[in-house]
């Protein structure tokens, strides 16, 4: 049960501004159930004003789950998503408290066999950006499930991320605050 859950207190249903979401993190870091607490989860575009919060309320480490920007088969989101890598091995570089263990990704939802190819070449770009990083992290990346093409979504990701396994992996949404949000079980069994 060590570090099982990643705190996302920044996101629905907390919503919490940055600046309480890293106080309650802290919070929850310290008390007695720290051993279940994991990373920070924090969209890469806020990890610049996170490293100054952070430094005045704690001046620990911090572990961060990073969320990328959402994958798209343009080569406007291939550059969104190299910069963002770009300006985060910047801010990492100069702030040796700041870990970036972990990525998430959402992918393309609609997926076929006729773009798998360029997926999996986008993937191992990003992977390949990823390891350059210092440190040694992994990157999980989102199939889209809640629309009719949800089982090819799946099998597609599936089959991508074991050709980069190594530092990659399968994210599941399983929720939200809406009932909308929520995929069927039969996509959950599915997919576990």
């Amino acid at each position: 049960m060590n570090g099982l859950i990643d705190y996302a207190g920044l996101f629905p249903p907390a919503s919490l501004p940055l600046d309480k979401a890293i106080s309650e993190y802290i919070y929850y870091k310290k008390s007695e159930y720290s051993y279940i607490v994991s990373r920070f989860v924090v969209p890469v575009a806020s990890v610049e004003n996170l490293k100054s919060i952070y430094q005045e309320i704690n001046g620990g480490n911090i572990s961060l789950s990073v969320i990328l920007p959402e994958m798209e088969f343009a080569v406007k989101s291939e550059r969104n998503i190299s910069k963002s890598i770009k300006d985060l091995d910047a801010i990492l570089k100069e702030n040796s408290f700041i870990e970036a263990s972990s990525f998430e990704i959402k992918l393309p939802r609609n997926l076929s066999a006729e773009n798998q190819e360029k997926l999996l070449k986008q993937f191992q770009k990003i992977i390949t950006k990823i390891k350059k990083l210092p440190d040694n992290s992994l990157i999980f990346f989102e199939p889209y499930v809640l629309g009719d093409n949800w089982k090819t979504n799946i099998d597609i990701a599936c089959e991508v991320i074991s050709q980069t396994r190594e530092h990659s992996g399968f994210k599941l949404r399983t929720g939200g605050v809406t009932q909308d949000a929520f995929p069927h079980t039969d996509i959950l069994a599915y997919a576990i």
